[in-house]
């Protein structure tokens, strides 16, 4: 009887393939996946059957990587990187809370720095006016001593840029000794 051949599978490197498709995109607060195309002479692989994919560092802003590793008839591993911007803080929802005063702020005589509901893509940003760790926005205060039209400024920080400015209006009442405070219905997006 004569030996049994044998066969030896000769699998193509993924060292010889290229990557195109990956591109910029913006932070969203979940995992942003991009899918690269993979080609190797011209031909477009097959994710599943030619290679399979896995992230890392891609849901907050700054680099993601993708990682492509040979299956089937390839081996190898091939990574490529894509940007994740920082979304525009203007595009949240802002508010002033008023503590539950009826839409009332008390003129106090010294600096009023009203908590700021900052929610964007339904998540909280700003849990608390005095919050320690400010890793996606802050905000400051301007002109928010005397009676009148005071502003605030939420600035973007880590995975948000920009600012958004709105106003809250202290103002002495005779009747009540209470100020009243205008919502901030307005959006003034600043470079």
């Amino acid at each position: 009887m004569p030996p049994t051949p044998s066969y030896t599978e000769n699998k193509r490197d993924l060292a010889d393939a290229t990557l195109s498709g990956l591109s910029a995109t913006t932070y969203t607060g979940s995992d942003i996946e991009e899918k690269p195309v993979v080609k190797v002479d011209g031909v477009t692989l097959a994710e599943g059957t030619d290679y399979t994919l896995a992230w890392t560092d891609n849901q907050n802003a700054g680099t993601a990587t993708v990682t492509v590793t040979g299956t089937g008839n390839y081996e190898g591993v091939l990574t490529g990187t894509y940007a994740i911007e920082p979304a525009d803080i203007s595009m949240a929802m802002l508010g002033v809370d008023y503590g539950g005063s009826d839409g009332y702020l008390a003129y106090t005589g010294e600096a009023l720095e009203p908590f700021i509901n900052v929610v964007w893509n339904g998540q909280g940003l700003w849990e608390a006016k005095s919050q320690s760790e400010e890793t996606d926005c802050t905000v400051s205060y301007y002109n928010n001593v005397k009676p009148g039209i005071a502003t605030y400024v939420v600035t973007g920080v880590g995975n948000f840029k920009g600012t958004y400015t709105g106003t809250f209006q202290p103002r002495q009442d005779a009747g009540r000794g209470r100020g009243r405070a205008s919502r901030a219905g307005e959006r003034e997006a600043l470079g």
